[in-house]
């Protein structure tokens, strides 16, 4: 659990840089740490997924094999890729796997799949799909290899679920698509686009994901 902690202090300075991580545990080993984790990957739109269990020590293991088998052959160090986070399918850190012994199997971020994303230093676009219900999603390109934003830079987005907006790189220029809908059976195509001279210089992000300039 100590790693975990370790882990947590490295990426509060990396988060431009930070790749991809999947981890488990059996809740009866006590939660901080992981929430710890799970919150720090979150802050950073890293992309990450994580599974736990009510078991013992051995099962940790267990809750792991789903992710394994969803994820390890979908990242490569030369390819971008969507990181998400607040899907809302997560399963509650609290009150997920509870009961039984080990019992079922709760996840974040789980069942996710994309086509390898097509970039330019103009365009950034993926779809992305899940094995769950409907759900929606914040998606943030990671590791772009041509798609490079400045901090405050202006950049649509749009969704083939239905939705779009216009949203500001944050510091380390990042941009987050908030709410993206992805529905049972039908993929989601989507499409990053820097504003031409857009720079917000003031202004707030409103739930739609719009920047409001003020």
């Amino acid at each position: 659990m100590g790693q975990m902690s370790q882990a947590t202090t490295r990426m509060s300075g990396a988060r431009r840089k930070q790749t991809h991580s999947l981890f488990s545990i059996a809740k009866i080993l006590g939660m901080s740490s992981a929430n710890t984790m799970v919150n720090a990957l979150k802050g950073c739109h890293a992309a990450y997924a994580f599974a736990w269990n009510n078991g013992s020590h051995s099962d940790a293991p267990t809750a792991l094999t789903a992710l394994r088998t969803t994820y390890q052959t979908a990242f490569a160090k030369n390819v971008s890729y969507p990181a998400f986070t607040n899907d809302s399918l997560d399963d509650d850190l609290t009150t997920g796997c509870v009961t039984g012994t080990p019992g079922p199997t709760c996840q974040i971020n789980g069942g996710f799949s994309w086509t390898s994303p097509v970039e330019t230093p103009t365009s950034w676009s993926a779809v992305i799909s899940n094995t769950g219900a409907s759900l929606t999603v914040d998606v943030t390109p990671r590791n772009t290899q041509a798609f490079h934003l400045t901090p405050a830079q202006l950049v649509n987005w749009t969704a083939s679920s239905g939705q779009a907006g216009t949203i500001a790189a944050d510091a380390w220029g990042l941009v987050t698509a908030p709410h993206v809908a992805v529905n049972t059976g039908t993929a989601t195509t989507l499409t990053f686009q820097p504003v031409v001279g857009g720079v917000v210089s003031s202004g707030r992000a409103s739930g739609s994901g719009k920047v409001v300039i003020h």
